[in-house]
C-alpha cells in the first residue's frame, strides 16, 4: 500500500515540474507543497476506499456457513423413517450407523420405541453431539451384534432399550439423567467369558432402573458422582465387576457402611468390590485379624486372631457384609474384655465366645436370629447382657457357669434351652419376656443367687425337670397361671438351713414347725434370726394339674399356697410322690372361703402322705397339732 502511494505522488510532482519550465517562471514552493498535499490526499483516499471495498469483499466470502461435518459423515436420512423429530425406524443396512443432527431440515431429537429393535446388521452407534436426547424403550433391544455406542448428549434413555445387545464398549453422555428398566440389561456370555465393559456412570445420573446394570459383560463401574443415583430392585443382578465411587462416599466408616448397603441391596454379587477411585477400599481392612470365608453374599468369621482387648467385629470383610460368626471363633481368648457386634450381623455359631475367662460385656445387636449352643459358656468374667430380639432361642448350655449377674430376655424369644444358665452362681435378676414358652430341663439349676422366682410367665404349659433344681436359697416361687405340669426335681434342693446343730438344739424341735398361735415357743422375732433355714413359699395357680416326682425334695418350705377356689381334695393336682425326702413344710394356705369340713377333709388328705405327716404333726401339751393356718 506504501508503495502504490510513493509511487503517485511522484508522478504529480514531475507533472507540476514540467508545467513550471514550460512558462519559465520559478516555480511557488508553496502553491507546489499545497497542490503535492492534495493530490497525496486524493490518492490516500482512493487507496482507502480501495483497501474498504476489497475489506467487504473478503468479509462476505468468510461469513459463508460451510456443510455441517457431522451430518456431512451421517448415515444418509434414506435409511431412516422420521417424523416431527424422532427417528421411528431404520430401514438400512449400514455396520456403523451414524445419527444425523437434521434430517430434511429438522432437528433429530428423539430415537422411539423400537426403532432398531432386533437388527442384525449393526455394529456401531454414534448418537450426535446436539439435540438428540431421548432414547426410546426397546430402541436396540435385541441388536444381536451391536458392540459399540456414544450416546451423544442423550439425557433419558428407556426401558430395555439394549436389551439383550451384546455391547462391549458404551461411551456415557455427560448429561444422561435416568437409565430405565432393564435398559443395559445385556447379553450375557454363552462361554461365560470374562468382562470387557468399563462403565462410567456420569455425577448427572440421578436414577437406574430395576436390572438397569444386570450382565456378567460389565467389567467395572466407576460412579463419578458425590452421592449415588436411586437404584431398582436388582439393579446389579448377575454382575462380576469392581464399583468405584467418589471419596466423598467413604469419608467416615458411617457413610462408607451404607454406601455399601446400598450397592448390596441392588443385588451386588459376592465377588464385587467396593472401592475409592484411587483404588483403595472403601472400608478399613480387617481380613488380617480374621480367618474367614466367604459365603455366597457375605462373610463367614472362623477364627479371631488378635489380642486386642476391646474388640469391635466389622460390618464388612473384603467388601461383604459379616453376617456370621462361626464355631469356636472366639473361643479361649484371654485378652478379649469387650465386644461390639455389627448391625447385619445375623448369626453366632456354637461356642463363638466360650472359655473367654475376661470377656465382661457383649453388645448384640437385633438383627441377630439364630445364636448356637454354648456361645457364652464358661465366661466367668461376663457380668450383664441383652439378648437380641431377633433369636427366638436361647439355646443349650448358652450362658453355663458363666459369671453372669443379670439377663433380660426380651419379646421374641420363645425358648430357652437345657442347661441355658446352669450353674450361674451370681445370677441375681432375670427379666422374661410373655413370649417364653418352654423352659428346658436343667434351665436354671444351681443358679443359687436368685432371690425369687417370680419371672416367669403366664405362657408356660410345664416347669421342667430340674428346671429349677437347688436354685434359692431362700425366698418366693410363683408357678404362674397356665402351667399345668411341674416336673420331677423341678425345684428340688431349694431352700437352706444353717448348719449349726446346736442352734436346732437350743430350739428344743426336732423340725422348726409353727401352729397358728402366733405365741409358738420360738417366739415372735425368729423369722428375722439370719441363723434360722431361708425357707421358700410356694404359690400354685389354678390350672396346676401334675407335680411329679421329687419336686420338693429336700426343701425347707414356710408354706404351699393352693390358689384361691381349690378347696376340695378332688381340686388338688396330683402329687406323684412329689414331697420325697421334704426337710419341712410348715403350712398350707387355702383361701378364707374354705369350711372347716373342707379343711378337715385336707388335712386327711395331706398327713395321709407319709412324708407331710411326718414332719407336719408335732406334740405340744399333750395333744398333736396340724401346722397350717387358715386365712381369714
Amino acid at each position: 500500500m506504501k508503495k502504490t502511494l510513493t509511487i503517485i505522488l511522484a508522478l504529480v510532482l514531475c507533472i507540476m515540474a514540467f508545467a513550471a519550465c514550460g512558462t519559465d517562471k520559478e516555480p511557488d514552493v508553496t502553491t507546489t507543497t499545497a497542490a503535492a498535499t492534495e493530490a497525496a490526499t486524493t490518492a490516500a483516499a482512493t487507496a482507502a476506499a480501495t483497501t474498504t471495498t476489497t475489506t467487504t469483499t473478503t468479509t462476505t466470502t468468510e461469513t459463508t456457513t460451510p456443510p455441517d461435518p457431522w451430518d456431512a459423515a451421517a448415515t444418509p436420512a434414506g435409511a431412516f423413517e422420521f417424523s416431527d423429530g424422532v427417528i421411528t425406524k431404520y430401514t438400512g443396512n449400514y455396520d456403523v450407523v451414524r445419527i444425523p443432527k437434521r434430517i430434511d431440515g429438522v432437528e433429530v431429537t428423539a430415537i422411539g420405541e423400537s426403532a432398531f429393535i432386533s437388527n442384525t446388521a449393526i455394529t456401531e452407534l454414534y448418537l450426535p453431539p446436539d439435540f438428540l436426547k431421548t432414547i426410546g424403550a426397546k430402541a436396540f433391544a435385541m441388536a444381536e451384534n451391536l458392540k459399540f455406542v456414544d450416546l451423544g448428549v442423550v439425557t433419558t434413555i428407556g426401558d430395555e432399550a439394549f436389551l439383550l445387545a451384546p455391547l462391549d464398549e458404551i461411551v456415557m453422555s455427560p448429561f444422561l439423567v435416568s437409565i430405565g428398566d432393564e435398559a443395559f440389561r445385556l447379553k450375557t456370555f454363552a462361554n461365560r467369558g470374562d468382562p470387557v465393559v468399563d462403565l462410567v456412570i456420569p455425577a448427572s445420573v440421578r436414577t437406574i432402573g430395576e436390572r438397569g446394570l444386570s450382565s456378567d459383560r460389565f467389567k467395572s463401574f466407576t460412579f463419578e458422582g458425590e452421592t449415588l443415583p436411586a437404584f431398582g430392585a436388582n439393579c446389579f443382578f448377575g454382575i462380576n465387576a469392581v464399583i468405584y465411587v467418589h471419596d466423598a462416599l467413604g469419608e467416615n466408616d458411617a457413610v462408607a457402611l451404607a454406601t455399601v448397603e446400598a450397592f448390596q441391596a441392588a443385588e451386588i454379587q459376592v465377588s464385587t468390590k467396593v472401592l475409592r477411585m484411587d483404588g483403595t477400599t472403601l472400608f478399613a481392612d480387617f481380613s488380617a485379624d480374621y480367618e474367614y470365608r466367604v459365603q455366597g453374599w457375605t462373610v463367614r468369621i472362623d477364627k479371631y486372631l488378635g489380642s486386642d482387648e476391646i474388640v469391635e467385629v466389622p460390618a464388612l470383610i473384603g467388601g461383604q457384609a459379616v453376617t456370621v460368626i462361626g464355631d469356636d471363633a472366639f473361643k479361649g481368648n484371654g485378652s478379649i474384655r469387650s465386644v461390639v457386634l455389627p448391625d447385619g450381623l445375623e448369626s453366632l455359631y456354637s461356642g463363638a465366645f466360650g472359655e473367654c475367662a475376661n470377656l465382661e460385656s457383649v453388645e448384640m445387636p437385633d438383627s441377630i436370629t439364630y445364636m448356637g449352643l454354648g456361645v457364652f459358656y464358661e465366661t466367668p468374667s461376663l457380668k450383664s447382657i441383652v439378648w437380641p430380639k431377633g433369636a427366638e432361642e436361647i439355646a443349650y448350655n448358652s450362658f453355663r457357669d458363666s459369671g453372669i449377674e443379670s439377663i433380660v430376655i426380651p419379646d421374641g424369644v420363645m425358648t430357652v434351652g437345657d442347661s441355658a444358665f446352669n450353674g450361674c452362681e451370681n445370677l441375681k435378676s432375670v427379666s422374661m419376656a410373655s413370649t417364653v414358652n418352654t423352659l428346658g430341663h436343667s434351665v436354671f439349676e444351681g443358679c443359687t443367687a436368685l432371690e425369687a422366682i417370680d419371672f416367669l410367665p403366664a405362657g408356660l404349659g410345664e416347669i421342667p425337670n430340674s428346671g429349677f433344681k437347688g436354685c434359692i436359697r431362700g425366698g418366693l416361687i410363683i408357678v404362674p397361671e397356665g402351667v399345668t405340669h411341674i416336673q420331677e426335681d423341678a425345684f428340688s434342693g431349694c431352700g437352706e438351713i444353717n448348719s449349726d446343730s446346736g442352734l436346732m438344739a437350743e430350739l428344743g424341735v426336732k423340725y422348726i414347725n409353727f401352729s397358728s398361735d402366733p405365741a409358738s415357743e420360738l417366739g415372735d422375732d425368729w423369722v428375722n434370726d439370719d441363723r434360722l433355714p431361708r425357707l421358700v413359699r410356694i404359690y400354685l395357680p389354678s390350672t396346676i394339674k401334675y407335680i411329679g416326682p421329687d419336686v420338693f425334695r429336700w426343701m425347707w418350705i414356710s408354706t404351699i399356697r393352693l390358689p384361691d377356689g381349690m378347696r376340695e381334695v378332688s381340686q388338688l393336682p396330683e402329687f406323684d410322690d412329689s414331697f420325697r425326702d421334704i426337710r419341712t413344710i410348715f403350712q398350707i394356705l387355702v383361701d378364707d372361703e374354705t369350711t372347716e369340713e373342707e379343711m378337715d377333709l385336707l388335712d386327711e388328705f395331706f398327713l395321709g402322705i407319709d412324708e407331710v405327716g411326718d414332719i407336719c404333726w408335732y406334740e405340744k401339751a399333750g395333744g398333736y397339732y396340724w401346722s397350717r393356718i387358715l386365712l381369714g
